[in-house]
């Protein structure tokens, strides 16, 4: 019985891992692969973190998450650098 729970919770995980990444990609797609504040375009040299617009870490609804670069990110949280929703300069 424990060999087929963990064998539960391993798909499980993956499961998890894998709506995360969807999710991830289509945020990125939706701000054309460029940070939401600095609009920097992400590569292997300025990595992308995703950030909660409301700082619920359980809120994964599209419109509460943005991708930062690392360096946007990190002067939000240690410097109080002010982020807002990402808006489309063609749309908005």
């Amino acid at each position: 019985m424990r060999f087929i729970h963990s064998i539960f919770l391993s798909s499980l995980l993956i499961l998890t891992q894998g709506l995360q990444r969807s999710v991830r990609f289509e945020i990125i797609k939706r701000q054309g692969n460029v940070c939401g504040l600095c609009r920097s375009e992400f590569s292997k040299m300025v990595p992308h973190e995703i950030h909660h617009l409301n700082h619920n870490s359980t809120d994964n609804r599209k419109f509460n998450l943005l991708a930062l670069c690392s360096n946007c990110h990190a002067g939000h949280h240690r410097y109080g650098v002010k982020v807002y929703p990402y808006f489309d300069n063609k749309t908005n």
